[in-house]
Order: C-alpha cells, then sequence, then structure tokens
C-alpha cells in the first residue's frame, strides 16, 4: 500500500482525533507491532467487508475448537 500524503483527506482523518468517530469501525484496522502502531484505512466495497467478517468469524471458531 502506498504512503499516505502528507494533505491528503485520509490523513487528515486519521490525524484528527475528532475525527476518528465518524469512520466506520470495520474500515479501519490497527496493526500493532512492538512499540509501532500504523493505522491503515482499508476502503472497501460490502461484499468484500462481509467476507471478512465472515472470516474473522471463522478464525475465531477454529480457535475455540
Amino acid at each position: 500500500m502506498n504512503k499516505l500524503k502528507k494533505n491528503s483527506t485520509i490523513h487528515k482523518i486519521l490525524n484528527n482525533p475528532k475525527n476518528a468517530q465518524k469512520l466506520i469501525f470495520t474500515d479501519l484496522f490497527t496493526f500493532s507491532h512492538h512499540t509501532t502502531t500504523t493505522t491503515v484505512l482499508l476502503i472497501k466495497n460490502k461484499s468484500e467487508r462481509k467476507n471478512d467478517e465472515n472470516n474473522i468469524q471463522k478464525t475465531r471458531l477454529d480457535k475455540l475448537t
């Protein structure tokens, strides 16, 4: 994924805490690696989002069994 441009709309949204509530939660993924946290906004259509949700549910079930 390309790095976000300094003044891009997404960059402004992500760097303004007041805007955080406006984002759709499922579109915002935070990946933590040691002390570095990178926030990536994933823009997807509904079917892709649904597939992700189904995969997450399946993964959770696999971990339980």
